[in-house]
């Protein structure tokens, strides 16, 4: 075998040597051009912080801007007292992840009550009492509102804001903060300062979710409620127990308390699904539960709040629905649902056994409550019975149906729509 060279010749050199150099170059430009690029160097993030409005199911932070595309870290601080997720859902689909997430059920928990749909373009999960999640996405590339919720059972309706995505030649603004003239004033060194007296008016009924006072209530109106274990009385000085007991806070733990002005003001209870007392001449003070000054020194103990003014109405005996199982059944638990707002009160719901109910407490003149209801998942040839103590009865007037003693009878068809008006001196 033989072998054979090429012959060498100066052009042939030259052009290896223009080829090489052309190589080395070009893999230089690319390199210099693409991987070391400023579109594709680190871009730090904006950052947005969402909090919790301190014994309300709102967000402090309502609404921000962000640009088109823009690189954005966002973190929910949940210095509340449940758990609090948030949502950033596309232009028009609030309401439809909202279903979503009420459709989940029993579920709901396991999934941070996130529900799996392509409506939601970002998600933080829930987030414990003192803890604080954080992501970072890309803003989408269309102008427009999207909104952002929590889908926690019940807080969707309060708990809500807008991401405003502009284009990126327009000046995007700072976050804008939930700042209620009542509750939150700035002072002159510009820190937030807690009024503790929040007030509501007809039109505009004041709405807040707390621990709320127990006036003496009866304990066949309290059912439901679990009263808590005798605890040891813990020191912190010292780091140990201490002789005594620590007595629990005597409180309603997720009442809503409704403020319509100097008429009236309701405690209307999720564990037991009606209204728990009524009073006019004020609402509350929720310095204890707030703090006060800067807020934030909330009691570690006796934090419930005070009511101000004048208790006109306390339930008695069991719920009023309990008189459809006279004969020797066990009445059901009844498992609160959330509430929606109608023209701004409150509308709750609720399930008791095989009824879904909806109620709404609002005022009827300066001395009088009205409970408008609506009693739903009815066979058609069922009757229904609605009990009241006996005490209370003599006060009460119903729009439809007919009485038998402290009993009011209504069938399906007039259950879907009855009201109540409870006077009092």
């Amino acid at each position: 075998m033989s072998l054979r060279f090429a012959p060498f010749h100066m052009k042939n050199f030259c052009a290896h040597r223009l080829l090489y150099w052309w190589f080395r170059t070009g893999v230089a430009m690319f390199v210099m051009c693409g991987h070391f690029s400023p579109s594709n160097a680190q871009v730090s993030p904006r950052q947005i912080e969402i909090g919790v409005i301190p014994g309300g199911l709102r967000y402090n932070v309502t609404e921000f801007e962000a640009a088109v595309g823009e690189f954005i870290e966002l973190t929910l601080d949940n210095n509340g007292l449940i758990p609090h997720n948030w949502l950033l859902v596309q232009s028009g689909k609030l309401q439809d992840v909202i279903n979503a997430a009420v459709a989940l059920g029993g579920s709901g928990l396991s999934k941070d009550f996130i529900p799996q749909t392509p409506d939601i373009l970002q998600r933080i999960t829930l987030v414990q009492p003192g803890k604080s999640i954080s992501i970072q996405f890309r803003v989408p590339e269309k102008t427009g509102d999207y909104p952002y919720v929590c889908t926690f059972p019940g807080h969707s309706n309060l708990m809500r804001g807008v991401m405003k995505v502009v284009g990126k030649s327009d000046k995007v603004s700072a976050p804008l903060t939930e700042t209620s003239s009542r509750r939150l004033a700035l002072d002159a060194l510009g820190r937030s300062k807690v009024q503790p007296f929040p007030e509501g008016t007809r039109e505009k009924p004041y709405i807040i979710r707390t621990f709320m006072p127990e006036p003496d209530l009866n304990p066949e109106v309290l059912a439901n409620h679990d009263r808590g274990y005798v605890a040891a009385n813990y020191n912190p000085g010292q780091g140990k127990d201490v002789p005594g007991i620590a007595l629990t806070d005597q409180g309603l733990p997720a009442a809503i308390g409704v403020h319509f002005g100097e008429p009236l003001s309701i405690c209307w209870d999720t564990v037991e699904c009606r209204l728990m007392y009524a009073w006019n001449g004020g609402f509350l003070d929720m310095s204890h539960y707030w703090g006060k000054g800067a807020g934030g020194s909330r009691k570690g103990f006796d934090y419930v709040s005070r009511l101000i003014g004048k208790i006109q109405f306390k339930t008695q005996g069991t719920h009023p629905l309990n008189a459809n199982y006279h004969q020797g059944t066990i009445p059901p638990v009844p498992r609160y649902r959330g509430y929606k707002l109608f023209n701004g009160t409150p509308e709750f719901i609720y399930t008791f056994g095989p009824y879904t109910v909806h109620e709404r407490v609002t005022p009827s003149g300066n001395k009088a409550v009205q409970f408008d209801y609506s009693i739903r998942d009815m066979q058609n040839d069922s009757l229904i019975r609605f009990g009241l103590d006996p005490a209370i009865r003599p006060s009460v007037e119903s729009s439809i149906g007919h009485w038998e003693g402290n009993e009011l009878l209504l069938t399906a068809k007039e259950a879907r729509k009855f009201q109540l008006v409870l006077r009092y001196d």
